[in-house]
């Protein structure tokens, strides 16, 4: 019985290895557009001259409304020389159809709309609201400073402008008059030396940066995932199975579902780990030869090396693939299904776009998802993070792909 087993598997790793040469045709075609997919996305944002001039560009905001020769122009030139939003902020005066047709063109992150009689109102105390107009298509950190500077001005702004009338009011009831007591003066003096020097009232701290994956080391994980997935739908040839006479026959004797099925896996495992082995190194030895430096990192104390990292992954994606074959016996279903479930989960996983512009509720999934696990795995070795959750889960998902394989085997074979 156990020669037979071991014969059964010889069988099947020999059956895959006679396809090999067509399966690896398409694996280089196959790698080729991904590595077209990845430049393409590689380049479609600036490059690092642009990216570090961006981080130093102010944030634009267009003024409209009178404020020349007024109190209201002298706090604006107080903020755009003296305090220290001077470095984030530039001020733009202009009209308000100006203001629109430069925020549509996004050459501005928004426009204060200053409505006439503005101060007057703040000197009667009255509330005249200043309207702030974001384009409703923007976003990014600019639309959000400049939110968060709106909201810090408002607070101020009532604030002290609540303090300062009730000063006014109380020293009314008591028969005195503020403004000739010269204590509006004072107070107003008092806010304006508080509020420029705000930097003061908190400590700063240096701290290292922590390191993160750049833009190549993030999509050289994201790819090699990726990669695997899309492999997967060579595999709807070689493991979706229409006639179960040969198995239902070995099955008599002595080879039952756990047999079939682990044979069968490993022998695709080992055809799935071959064909990445060699694209791995043909890749590198191209990088290499281009002058392109790009070194894997080794292992660490605590994260497992990018190569070593390979193999749960590759035996997780395999049994994935594997028990998405066994669902049904037509090979165009299960292309299809295949298909779907690897983009999918690449898609949800980071594979095409990076992890950060999705909502939390996915970067959250994303950590269980198998996809996610063997991303976050790739990524441990580059960061030298602990990457024990990801090999455990991986394990448990090969394991479940696994019985729940053996299961429809099992039912399979007693049809």
């Amino acid at each position: 019985m156990m020669k037979l087993r071991w014969q059964y598997l010889k069988t099947q790793i020999h059956r895959m290895l006679m396809r090999f040469p067509v399966l690896f045709l398409v694996t280089i075609l196959l790698l080729g557009a991904i590595c077209g997919l990845a430049w393409a996305q590689f380049t479609a944002g600036k490059d690092e001259e642009d990216f570090q001039s961006l981080a130093r560009q102010k944030v634009s905001v267009a003024v409209v409304g009178d404020t020349s020769e007024s109190y209201l122009g002298i706090g604006i030139y107080a903020v755009e020389h003296m305090d220290s939003s001077r470095f984030s902020v530039n001020f733009i005066d202009c009209t308000e159809e100006e203001a629109r047709a430069m925020l549509e063109a996004e050459e501005v992150e928004a426009y204060l709309l200053i409505p006439e009689g503005f101060l007057d109102a703040v000197t009667t105390a009255e509330n005249k609201p200043v309207t702030l107009v974001i384009g409703g298509n923007q976003g990014g950190i600019g639309v959000e400073l400049v939110r968060e500077l709106a909201d810090m001005v408002s607070r101020v702004l009532t604030s002290s402008q609540t303090a300062i009338y009730t000063l006014v009011d109380v020293e009314a009831n008591y028969g005195r008059n503020a403004y000739d007591s010269k204590d509006v003066t004072q107070i107003n003096l008092r806010y304006f030396d508080v509020i420029l020097s705000r930097e003061e009232m908190y400590q700063k701290e240096t701290v290292e940066s922590v390191r993160t994956l750049s833009r190549i080391e993030y999509y050289a994980c994201a790819g090699v995932v990726l990669f695997l997935l899309l492999w997967g739908l060579n595999g709807t040839l070689l493991l979706t199975k229409r006639d179960f006479s040969l198995p239902k026959l070995i099955r008599t004797r002595g080879v039952g579902a756990v047999s079939q099925v682990t044979a069968e896996l490993f022998a695709y495992s080992l055809v799935l780990l071959l064909c990445l082995a060699l694209c791995v190194g043909g890749l590198l030895f191209g990088l290499s030869k281009a002058g392109v430096s790009f070194s894997l990192p080794g292992p660490s104390e605590s994260a497992p090396s990018f190569l070593l990292g390979l193999f749960p992954l590759v035996f997780s994606m395999a049994a994935l693939q594997y028990f998405l074959c066994q669902l049904s016996d037509n090979p165009i279903v299960t292309l299809l299904v295949t298909l779907l479930v690897s983009l999918v989960l690449g898609y949800l996983s980071g594979c095409f776009y990076f992890l950060s512009y999705f909502p939390k509720e996915v970067q959250e999934l994303q950590v269980y998802l198998p996809t996610g696990m063997q991303v976050n795995l790739l990524q441990s070795a580059f960061l030298e993070k602990d990457a024990a959750f990801c090999i455990k889960g991986l394990t448990g998902y090969t394991f479940l792909f696994w019985l729940c394989s053996v299961l429809i085997r099992g039912y399979r074979l007693k049809k």
